[in-house]
């Protein structure tokens, strides 16, 4: 399966006025983007983007509404009975969100891990 991401759209890690590092969100309607795994999220699920608004990870958007989603669930475990982020959403949370590498850089070790699991990664815009 392949999932896009518009850059315009795409939330990263970032470090706020003060200096400190922020993580990105699933979705923020304000800004009108989402990071790598809210896009995840909204294409293999086609949940609307108001559904990942202000939400942190995967597992948040898994216990508040959608723990009966298949798709969302074989993310989410790792281990059949253990609801938690997986390895996938971590390692996709740690590059999405890592200040110490360029946004070049940043895609291509997203498009490496996500083929890993067996999803296609491509950027436009």
């Amino acid at each position: 399966m392949k999932i896009r991401i518009d850059r315009k759209m795409w939330l990263r890690g970032f470090k706020n006025s003060s200096g400190d590092i922020m993580t990105a969100v699933l979705f923020k309607k304000d800004q009108n983007a989402g990071c790598c795994l809210g896009h995840f999220i909204h294409q293999t699920t086609k949940c609307g983007w108001s559904k990942l608004n202000n939400l942190s990870t995967p597992e948040d958007y898994y216990t508040k509404a959608n723990k009966k989603n298949p798709l969302v669930y074989k993310v989410m475990d790792d281990f059949i009975h253990r609801v938690s982020n997986s390895r996938f959403t971590r390692g996709a949370m740690k590059i999405n969100d890592n200040q110490h590498i360029s946004d070049q850089k940043r895609e291509e070790n997203l498009k490496a891990l996500f083929l890993e699991y067996g999803y296609t990664l491509e950027f436009y815009n």
